[in-house]
């Protein structure tokens, strides 16, 4: 064969080889700048919120260790205001779970606790997307990586179990003791596998399904605990679900801030608007999950109360209605 055919021959096999590779390297630096763009204009903002929405929630001591003015919905707020204004750059995952969380803008959740496990699957849906993210780039460290499969887990399991036991405060009462898994051994893999797991289990075995796999990652001196506090739900305890939703009830939920304004704005609604003062709801004898709301407001002098014929009125005073409009309509 002729030497400089030869050399051609070279030279154009060489030419093409170096512009397929050229191009596997452009089509890669896009890739990469494509990747590193959605996670600084949606991911990056979103990461903070969603760990503090596990965080605040899941604490053990909320009233104790969270500042009063701190409330996980605002951070909810702030998740999905992010991800309505940034749509362009969310995955299909996070669009479909956007899509889904969105129609109870206009259907009511007659089961009490689904749109609470829609709401956790979006957020699932954008920590699985900033996992495929980061976890092909280099914007991340492996530690900040490990953070994100952290919060994956704890997500995953406290979705599993709302769709467990039916009920947003039994849920959370469970997952309250998240702190009794190993940090360490809650892993993007573990993750797959228990995704998996949950995904193909009948509900009718789940508990079992469930103690299976997470028993492992429970510490060694804790598994009595994860007994007494996660399994017994799981497992329908009667007993045990009737004190916490009791307690939530009574004892937490009527000592939140917000709950307590609220409650006052409802009586300054009817007494403004309907020209009428309040008549609570429910009878007085069911009254006393209320009690510590009303007497929080009768010693701040912004409600007086009078009982007739098994009901409760609330009357509110001049500086009850001027500190709803000072301090509650603003």
């Amino acid at each position: 064969m002729n030497t400089a055919l030869i050399s051609g021959l070279f030279a154009l096999t060489g030419a093409i080889i170096g512009q397929v590779v050229n191009n596997r390297l452009t089509i890669k630096r896009e890739d990469q700048k494509y990747k590193k763009e959605v996670y600084q204009e949606l991911y990056s903002p979103i990461l903070n919120d969603l760990y503090a929405i596990v965080d605040i929630t899941l604490n053990y001591r909320k009233g104790h260790d969270i500042k009063q003015e701190v409330h996980e919905e605002d951070y909810w707020g702030n998740v999905l205001h992010l991800v309505e204004n940034n749509l362009k750059y969310a995955s299909p995952e996070v669009v479909s779970a956007y899509q889904e969380l969105s129609k109870f803008q206009y259907y009511d959740d007659f089961s009490g606790f689904m749109k609470e496990v829609y709401r956790l699957e979006f957020a699932l849906a954008i920590l699985d997307a900033v996992y495929k993210v980061v976890s092909t780039t280099n914007i991340m460290d492996n530690v900040q990586i490990q953070k994100i499969n952290y919060y994956r887990n704890l997500y995953l399991i406290w979705v599993y179990i709302l769709r467990n036991v039916h009920q947003s405060q039994l849920a959370i009462h469970a997952m309250k003791h998240y702190w009794i898994y190993e940090k360490e051994e809650l892993t993007g893999e573990f993750y797959e596998n228990t995704k998996r797991r949950f995904e193909i289990a009948d509900q009718k075995y789940f508990s079992n399904v469930f103690k299976e796999v997470i028993y492992p990652v429970v510490g060694n001196n804790l598994k009595e605990m994860f007994d007494s506090e996660v399994m017994t739900l799981l497992n329908k305890d009667t007993e045990l679900i009737n004190s916490i939703n009791s307690y939530y009830t009574y004892d937490h939920l009527v000592m939140n801030k917000r709950i307590r304004d609220r409650f006052l704005e409802e009586v300054y609604h009817w007494k403004i608007y309907r020209g009428r003062n309040y008549l609570h709801k429910v009878e007085t004898k069911e009254i006393f999950f209320y009690r510590q709301i009303i007497k929080y407001w009768i010693e701040k002098g912004y409600l007086n109360e009078k009982e007739k014929m098994g009901f409760t009125i609330l009357y509110i005073t001049a500086n009850g209605i001027d500190y709803v409009e000072r301090e509650l309509l603003q």
